[in-house]
């Protein structure tokens, strides 16, 4: 089974540039991805470019884009439009990277939480 997630960018106007991720979305796996190596905007609008994915890596070359590649990162008008877009894909975690760094959220019943507090609740 897969632990989907969608990885997202809050841009400067406040709108969202996400993908999703098929494969080890969960915290433990995809949330220390993040946390570790995609540590600047730059990094993380590098990873959004490579499109819909299949797996996260420790660089964006080392992220498996999916069998189809060329789905391109989408974009949401806020946070409530993207949490709420990730249950059409069926996703588990939801990753946003903004000025305050990584945040972590479930689809349904959780709030933004940083994610290095959830990581260290996590394992």
């Amino acid at each position: 089974m897969s632990d989907r997630c969608m990885i997202g960018l809050v841009n400067s106007d406040n709108t969202i540039t996400s993908v999703y991720c098929h494969w080890n979305g969960d915290p433990k796996d995809a949330g220390a991805i993040l946390l570790n190596n995609y540590k600047s905007v730059c990094e993380v609008r590098r990873l959004l470019q490579r499109g819909y994915l299949r797996a996260l890596g420790n660089s964006p070359e080392e992220s498996a884009q999916m069998e189809n590649p060329g789905e391109a990162a989408d974009t949401d008008e806020n946070q409530q439009t993207f949490k709420s877009r990730a249950d059409s894909f069926g996703v588990s975690f939801l990753y946003l990277f903004s000025n305050d760094g990584w945040m972590f959220a479930t689809p349904i019943g959780s709030g933004w939480r940083k994610l290095s507090e959830v990581l260290e609740k996590w394992q």
